[in-house]
Protein backbone atom coordinates (compact mmCIF):
# COMPACT_ATOMS: atom_id res chain seq x y z
CA UNK A 1 0.00 0.00 0.00
CA UNK A 2 3.11 2.29 -0.18
CA UNK A 3 4.16 4.23 -2.56
CA UNK A 4 7.63 3.67 -1.71
CA UNK A 5 8.05 7.85 -0.38
CA UNK A 6 9.38 8.17 2.75
CA UNK A 7 8.93 11.55 4.60
CA UNK A 8 10.66 12.80 7.55
CA UNK A 9 10.19 15.40 9.91
CA UNK A 10 13.15 17.89 11.57
CA UNK A 11 12.13 15.92 14.44
CA UNK A 12 13.22 12.87 12.88
CA UNK A 13 9.50 11.17 12.90
CA UNK A 14 9.04 9.35 9.50
CA UNK A 15 5.84 9.09 7.61
CA UNK A 16 5.16 7.19 4.91
CA UNK A 17 2.85 7.63 1.86
CA UNK A 18 -0.03 5.73 -0.33
CA UNK A 19 -1.67 5.99 -3.06
CA UNK A 20 -4.91 6.85 -2.95
CA UNK A 21 -6.27 4.18 -5.11
CA UNK A 22 -5.37 1.47 -2.74
CA UNK A 23 -6.96 3.98 0.34
CA UNK A 24 -10.41 3.67 -2.02
CA UNK A 25 -9.55 -0.16 -2.39
CA UNK A 26 -9.61 -0.76 1.31
CA UNK A 27 -12.75 1.78 2.27
CA UNK A 28 -15.10 -0.16 -0.86
CA UNK A 29 -13.67 -3.91 0.76
CA UNK A 30 -14.70 -2.39 4.29
CA UNK A 31 -18.46 -0.89 2.84
CA UNK A 32 -18.91 -4.38 1.53
CA UNK A 33 -18.26 -6.60 4.67
CA UNK A 34 -14.38 -7.42 4.61
CA UNK A 35 -12.25 -7.14 7.48
CA UNK A 36 -9.55 -5.02 6.87
CA UNK A 37 -6.22 -6.05 8.86
CA UNK A 38 -2.95 -4.18 8.37
CA UNK A 39 0.53 -6.01 9.69
CA UNK A 40 3.30 -4.00 10.17
CA UNK A 41 7.01 -3.52 11.37
CA UNK A 42 6.75 -0.34 12.43
CA UNK A 43 6.18 0.12 15.94
CA UNK A 44 4.55 4.13 16.94
CA UNK A 45 1.07 4.50 18.66
CA UNK A 46 -0.79 5.68 15.43
CA UNK A 47 0.33 2.38 13.63
CA UNK A 48 -0.58 0.33 16.89
CA UNK A 49 -4.33 2.08 17.04
CA UNK A 50 -7.03 0.05 16.64
CA UNK A 51 -9.83 1.59 14.45
CA UNK A 52 -12.39 0.96 16.77
CA UNK A 53 -10.83 3.27 19.42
Amino acid sequence: MTDGSLLIQPDGTMYRTMNIKDGYAMQLAIKKGYQIFVISGSTPEGVKKDSKD
